[in-house]
């Protein structure tokens, strides 16, 4: 299912496990991924002129889940509905570019289409979907989306456990 993904939107998926996990959450979803492009795309987020912190994202959810247990990283979470959806829609904004790679701007586009969590806090931030697909319109899509030093360093992080 990921191999159109670029290697920043997976690592962006696999750090959404992490927060999901950390969160002591029974599934996936869209913040737990939005929190994931935060930490391997933070550029993205300037690129669109939207201060959006990790940190408040994380204590939004606390206060309406509490606080449970982490789950440890070797369990399995499926993912819900919402965030299906947006893993889906972001595959058809991308062919609609005629972009091989779904890239972490296609994820932050779809979950501006798609609603659920991701896209209220979004859309408390400001964003707006024309702005998205002004930024969207703007890449060349010929050259692949790579990783930087920081999605290296969170991957890390991640792995070791901290």
């Amino acid at each position: 299912m990921f191999e159109r993904y670029s290697i920043l939107a997976r690592q962006a998926i696999f750090l959404a496990r992490g927060e999901a996990g950390q969160a002591g959450a029974t599934s996936i979803d869209t913040e737990h991924l939005l929190m994931g492009i935060l930490t391997v795309h933070p550029e993205l987020l300037g690129q669109l002129a939207v201060g959006i912190d990790p940190t408040s994202i994380r204590d939004r959810f606390k206060q309406s889940q509490g606080s449970t247990p982490a789950v440890p990283n070797h369990v399995n979470l499926p993912i819900t509905p919402d965030l299906g959806r947006v893993l889906k829609h972001a595959i058809s904004i991308a062919d609609e570019q005629h972009c091989r790679e779904i890239r972490t701007e296609h994820l932050v586009s779809s979950m501006l289409d798609e609603g659920g969590h991701a896209a209220e806090i979004l859309a408390d931030s400001q964003l707006e979907k024309k702005t998205m697909s002004n930024l969207i319109s703007k890449i060349d899509f010929s050259e692949p989306q790579q990783p930087t030093e920081t999605s290296r360093r969170a991957i890390l992080r991640i792995v070791a456990g901290e």
